[in-house]
């Protein structure tokens, strides 16, 4: 609403309020996205790292961004492409819905949970860790068409709004017009940037992936990571569904971190150590330096 109407002098630590939240959300679907990525871990770690995580935050910024663009153009008031945005939100949020219930078999109350943040970023972008690729992929697919008609709706709400006010078929502010301009422009550019981020960072990520590599395995892990990070990773997706691991990613891990605080008084706690390089190797396994 922010966007649409002349800002006073109180509106001011509200945007700057709403900036800070909106830098807060981007910065969490990225952190998600290197839990549930390998290959955004690899970019991370990789020579080009500087430019992957531009385009990483570029990606995730551009999609939260159209996202909170396409609310906007559903509070342009009485018009029909604005009714056709809120209609095509709720589809939107429905297959969203629809595609976590389908990759997990079953209607769970985790997928109902998910499905709240899946319609502010699509969560199952990166998801590329074992056997749960493909119900991501399939995920992705539904959302993608979805989310496209309706970034069609927005910019004809936008560009119509416009036309009316200019036109004076409808009486609003004079400022309306230059408003509703604004973010039409500001929807095509977040749109150009987001599909143009995503198609690097796929390039980025097939150059950086090994696909002989295997998920899980004991091989020496990188350093600063977890010594059992990627052991329990391929249980979880062996064990579990798409919808399960998403949801252990995002809560799971941080309420089973808060819980072995509470609960665990050892000194030391396995799931903190971490690997800073390899001390040696014989036949009784390989000693690591925690």
């Amino acid at each position: 609403h922010i966007f649409l109407r002349h800002l006073q002098d109180c509106d001011s630590v509200w945007a700057v309020t709403w900036s800070l939240c909106y830098l807060l959300l981007v910065l969490s679907v990225t952190l998600f996205d290197c839990n549930i990525s390998q290959a955004i871990r690899q970019g991370y770690r990789g020579n080009s790292r500087l430019q992957f995580r531009c385009l990483h935050l570029t990606c995730r910024a551009s999609e939260i961004m159209c996202r909170v663009l396409i609310c906007t153009a559903a509070k342009l008031g009485r018009h029909p492409f604005s009714d056709f945005v809120v209609l095509g939100s709720i589809m939107d949020y429905l297959v969203g819905l629809c595609a976590l219930c389908c990759a997990s078999r079953a209607f769970t109350w985790k997928g109902m949970f998910l499905s709240i943040p899946l319609f502010g970023a699509n969560l199952t972008l990166f998801a590329d860790e074992g056997p749960l690729a493909a119900s991501a992929r399939g995920c992705t697919r539904a959302l993608d068409a979805s989310r496209g008609l309706l970034l069609f709706m927005a910019m004809l709400a936008f560009s119509e709004k416009a036309h009316h006010v200019h036109s004076g078929t409808q009486v609003a502010d004079r400022y309306l017009v230059h408003r509703s301009l604004g973010c039409l422009a500001a929807l095509v550019s977040s749109s150009v940037a987001f599909l143009s981020s995503r198609h690097l960072l796929s390039t980025y990520s097939n150059a950086l992936t090994d696909p002989t590599k295997e998920i899980g395995s004991l091989n020496e892990p990188p350093a600063g990571e977890s010594l059992f990070q990627d052991v329990h990773g391929s249980q979880c997706c062996c064990q579990r569904g798409l919808v399960d691991v998403l949801f252990a990613k995002g809560l799971g891990d941080q309420m089973v971190s808060l819980l072995e605080v509470f609960h665990d008084r050892g000194d030391i706690r396995l799931s903190r150590l971490e690997f800073v390089h390899k001390l040696g190797e014989g036949g009784f396994g390989k000693v690591f330096k925690v």
